[in-house]
């Protein structure tokens, strides 16, 4: 049962990649209608959000919501209850994760807690 709140949690948290909480549409920088074409100088677009920082993402999110549920596990079931977590939620948020915008990843990666989390898809 655990699972299935911890996965609602972070679902709820996390499922509006599109909006960044930083403006525009979550798919890059927003920019007005007569923007026109980037100058020579600007910056490259910013890096994709990789697998392996989902995973991490993932993990420090489960770190947030769930550290006090591994410390009513006896010590020789704490590693597999935190693996079992990691897959299960990996296996319904990987694919949102992979498609957050890059301060919105950044938000959730540097958010102290599960409040600070929520606020990033604001």
């Amino acid at each position: 049962m655990w699972r299935i709140a911890l996965g609602i949690v972070v679902i709820a948290a996390c499922s509006q990649p599109s909006r960044s909480p930083h403006g525009g549409d979550g798919k890059g920088p927003a920019a007005s209608p007569d923007a026109g074409a980037p100058s020579p100088d600007a910056a490259p677009p910013t890096a994709p959000v990789t697998e392996a920082e989902c995973h991490r993402l993932i993990d420090h999110i489960l770190g947030i919501v769930s550290s006090k549920t591994y410390d009513d596990l006896p010590p020789e079931e704490r590693d597999g209850a935190r693996q079992d977590a990691h897959d299960a939620l990996a296996a319904q948020f990987l694919t949102t994760c992979l498609s957050l915008d890059r301060p919105g990843f950044e938000c959730m990666m540097n958010a102290p807690d599960r409040a600070a989390v929520e606020t990033c898809g604001e």
